[in-house]
């Protein structure tokens, strides 16, 4: 959710699983209604979406995990640059891991730009992406917590001020909590 055609209403911005390869935004009204979603395309099999502004223009923006389940190929995470009407310009689609399940939004390392922690599915790990600030991210760096990290959780877990992740394993009852060291 976020205010993405700028009117002070908040909208609703939601991934189209059963109908591979979209995202739909529906703009609110600011009374509990919606216009009719507007599909935008994205990678193969979207299951999660998180929102930031990548690119520093005040925007905000999507980020899109594309599931892939049957790949055991790398997925891409899609970005979609906002244009501040509740439309989006096309996908890029970034490499992430092999069936990018879940993604969250946050400056992992401090230089004031949003990246992106994504959990892969197929290769039980998750890897981060961080942001240049111009809507486009560095090749990611892969961590192994365990089995499918999916869905990610950002929160500065030791009160350091720095953003770390917890990452549930799907099938087991423990989770990994990783703390951020980029000081």
């Amino acid at each position: 959710m976020a205010d993405f055609d700028r009117n002070g209403t908040p909208d609703l911005a939601v991934v189209n699983y059963r109908d591979p390869g979209t995202v739909s935004i529906l703009l609110g009204h600011g009374d509990g209604t919606f216009d009719l979603p507007q599909a935008f395309a994205v990678g193969r099999e979207p299951v999660s979406i998180a929102v930031g502004d990548f690119n520093g223009d005040g925007l905000w923006d999507l980020a899109v995990a594309n599931a892939t389940p049957m790949l055991l190929i790398p997925g891409p995470v899609s970005i979609l640059l906002g244009n501040g009407d509740g439309t989006f310009g096309p996908a890029d689609n970034a490499p992430a891991g092999v069936s990018p399940r879940s993604v969250v939004v946050a400056d992992f390392n401090g230089d004031g730009f949003s990246d992106l922690a994504v959990g892969n599915g197929r290769s039980h790990d998750f890897s981060v992406l961080l942001g240049r600030g111009d809507g486009a991210f560095q090749a990611a760096q892969h961590f192994g917590p365990g089995n499918d990290p999916i869905p990610l959780t950002v929160g500065d877990f030791n009160g350091d001020g720095l953003p770390d992740l917890v990452a549930p394993h799907s099938g087991t009852s423990w989770i990994s909590v990783l703390i951020n060291t980029a000081r």
